[in-house]
């Protein structure tokens, strides 16, 4: 239908800021769950002394100490030195910095013997949009994008206000699963709704994932602001109030038309000329003209299409798929990669609360630097080749996050040290915003037309786990060793840059050609055949 115009471009910028309840929902939970510094509340000594008979003969002899966030200690003095008695909980519970509605884990004593409980807030917002995805998809095949997007949105929203108010952890957890479920539906109808407004000119999608990419930053940087404004108020009401600010979406969406793709696919021709009939009258072309071309390459046509050549194409059992080994090995791989790229991709935002510097100031960094990582992709796009591209960014995510991980135990000023980290870490940050941008454009080349729907929905459920499993990141780092982090998804990334090199060079265009899965077989038991 020629080059999106002026109609495009405004229903493309539309639909891309209609995202913001799922932006926030991602990224809310880094401030909602701060872990300030904390200690026990001290406790009257004589009254705590008094359940333990030995102590109360020699009370002189005992000595009760805070020196553990998470215990009091009670010593006995032994020849002038004191050793260890006995540890109790926290029995009055914490003091934190700041108080104690700072974040959901300080309203609720989630530290100490609670530690993991925090962390499937997170984990089930992954979970939830994995399931929402398979739910969403039929839905708005069946009663159109624009519905579902308008439904996805008031339910996020209407879940994250509820949030506001959850009772206990729990409530709180099931809330944000539901959350997690109705925010597939933004991000699917948004994403199709693009890819159908912009139409099949490959350029121009680039382009479009390119403003896209830089659109997320802005959000980030924008809830950032947010969350140092409110530092000093309840996470309740941050939470309530950036939840109300979602709801900005619904003062526009009237102005979002329905995909005319879809209206047309369906059946409904008369709403489909309307939306056309606007698209011409915005862009000053003729209809008639447009019309014709619409109907040439929309999806109802090209179904037909394949209907009618039913007989010509190649009918494979959907279960042969899995029968292939090169479908296998490439499925296998781009899991593995989708895996690696989004816990590594969450994880710098995850765990930038043990950076030096304003913490919210390095959370708006962390997401704005996405600006010039999606102009620096798209250049790299149109002059490089993609594979390479995919792996020298990988390269650059490794070696970016080793230093920034390990600098921090060189003998050099504390202070320098710190910045030179948080620099790095940025730049890893930039690397694999980059990376995991060029990939997404690239996945769909991987699997030939009969397979691609399968191949893809398969491998990028990888993400899911990459996102489920990067919360605890944090925890690993603070409670056990604090290089894990950096050298867990340092080697991920460095296992997936050696499997790269088994996937299947692309021609930087979606294969058109079905995959007789058949003859595929047969050409690996032939060379395995030859091998012997």
């Amino acid at each position: 239908m020629g080059p999106p115009g002026r109609y495009q471009l405004i229903q493309s910028f539309l639909i891309i800021i209609s995202q913001i309840p799922m932006v926030f929902l991602n990224i809310k939970y880094v401030f909602i769950s701060l872990e300030p510094d904390f200690r026990c509340t001290a406790v009257n000594e004589t009254i705590l002394l008094e359940d333990y008979p030995m102590v109360i003969r020699n009370r002189s002899s005992y000595h009760v100490s805070y020196n553990d966030s998470c215990h009091i200690g009670i010593s006995k003095n032994v020849s002038g030195e004191l050793k260890p008695y006995k540890d109790i909980g926290c029995i009055n519970g914490y003091n934190y910095t700041g108080g104690h509605d700072v974040s959901f884990i300080t309203e609720w004593d989630l530290v100490c013997d609670k530690h993991g409980i925090p962390e499937l807030a997170q984990t089930v917002i992954a979970v939830g949009a994995f399931l929402g995805s398979f739910i969403v998809n039929i839905l708005a095949d069946k009663y159109g994008r624009w519905t579902m997007l308008v439904f996805a949105i008031v339910l996020t929203c209407s879940s994250e206000i509820a949030t506001a108010y959850a009772p206990n952890i729990y409530a709180l957890i099931a809330l944000r699963f539901f959350s997690g479920v109705v925010s597939a539906g933004i991000q699917t109808c948004c994403y199709v709704l693009g890819m159908e407004v912009i139409g099949n000119l490959e350029n121009y999608r680039i382009l479009y994932g390119m403003v896209n990419a830089t659109v997320f930053p802005i959000f980030i940087g924008l809830l950032s602001g947010i969350a140092y404004a409110y530092r000093e108020s309840s996470w309740r009401k941050f939470q309530l109030h950036t939840a109300i600010v979602s709801l900005f979406p619904l003062l526009y969406i009237y102005f979002i038309k329905e995909s005319a793709y879809w209206l047309y696919s369906i059946g409904k021709k008369s709403r489909s000329e309307k939306i056309l009939q606007s698209t011409c009258k915005t862009n000053g072309v003729s209809f008639n003209k447009i019309k014709e071309l619409f109907e040439n390459c929309s999806p109802a046509n090209q179904i037909n299409d394949s209907v009618t050549k039913k007989d010509e194409t190649i009918d494979n059992d959907k279960m042969t798929i899995y029968k292939c080994k090169k479908f296998i090995v490439s499925v296998a791989i781009a899991w593995f990669a989708f895996f690696t790229m989004e816990m590594t991709y969450a994880g710098f935002y995850l765990t930038a609360s043990t950076l030096v510097g304003n913490f919210y100031l390095n959370i708006a960094l962390i997401g704005l630097i996405g600006i010039p990582g999606a102009v620096v992709n798209w250049i790299l796009l149109k002059y490089c080749n993609r594979r390479r591209v995919i792996m020298s960014l990988l390269v650059m995510t490794i070696i970016c996050l080793l230093i920034s991980t390990f600098i921090l135990d060189a003998d050099i000023n504390e202070d320098v040290a710190g910045k030179i980290s948080l620099t790095f870490f940025l730049l890893g940050k930039f690397a694999i915003s980059c990376c995991y941008d060029t990939f997404l454009l690239c996945i769909p080349e991987l699997f030939q037309t009969n397979v691609r729907a399968s191949g893809m929905g398969i491998s990028s459920s990888g993400s899911t786990f990459g996102a489920g499993l990067a919360p605890y990141l944090l925890p690993f780092k603070t409670k056990i060793v604090s290089w894990g982090p950096g050298v867990l998804t340092s080697a991920c990334c460095f296992i997936t840059l050696l499997l790269l090199f088994k996937l299947p060079k692309t021609k930087a265009k979606q294969s058109v050609a079905p995959l007789d899965l058949d003859d595929a077989i047969k050409d690996e038991k032939n060379d395995k055949v030859k091998k012997y």
